[in-house]
C-alpha cells in the first residue's frame, strides 16, 4: 500500500478497480459506497463500477498501480521530496562562510588582525 495525498484544491476522485485503506473516520463518510464500518479497519475492494470522492489534504492508503494515480491530484507520501536531502547537505556547506564553524576551523583570523593592529 502505498500513501497518497490529495493536493487538488477541489479534491480527486478514486475510481475502482483499486484497493484503498483508510481510516475509521473516512470510512464512516462514505458508508453508502463502502458498507458500515467494520471493528477492524483493513484495506477494501472497489469495484470498477464504484468511485470514492476525497477533499484537499485528506491522506489514505492505495495498492500500488502505475499510471493510475493523476500526480496533478494525488501526492506520493511514501518517498521524500529529492529537494530535502539536497537542503540538507546545503545546509551543512553553508557553514564554511564564516560563523561558529569556520572559526573553530580556523577561518576566521578577525582577532589575529587586530592583535597586530595594536603595534
Amino acid at each position: 500500500m502505498v500513501p497518497v495525498r490529495v493536493i487538488a484544491a477541489g479534491g480527486a476522485t478514486l475510481r475502482g478497480p483499486v484497493s484503498v485503506k483508510l481510516t475509521r473516520e473516512q470510512w464512516a463518510k462514505r458508508v453508502h459506497v463502502l458498507g458500515a464500518v467494520p471493528k477492524r479497519m483493513k484495506a477494501v475492494e472497489i469495484g470498477g463500477g464504484q468511485a470514492l470522492s476525497f477533499k484537499y489534504g485528506e491522506e489514505f492508503e492505495v495498492e500500488a498501480f502505475e499510471g493510475r494515480l493523476n500526480a496533478a491530484l494525488f501526492e506520493d507520501l511514501s518517498e521524500p521530496p529529492a529537494e530535502s536531502a539536497e537542503d540538507g547537505a546545503g545546509a551543512a556547506e553553508a557553514g564554511e562562510g564564516g560563523g561558529p564553524a569556520a572559526a573553530a576551523e580556523g577561518g576566521d583570523t578577525s582577532d589575529a588582525a587586530e592583535d597586530g593592529d595594536d603595534e
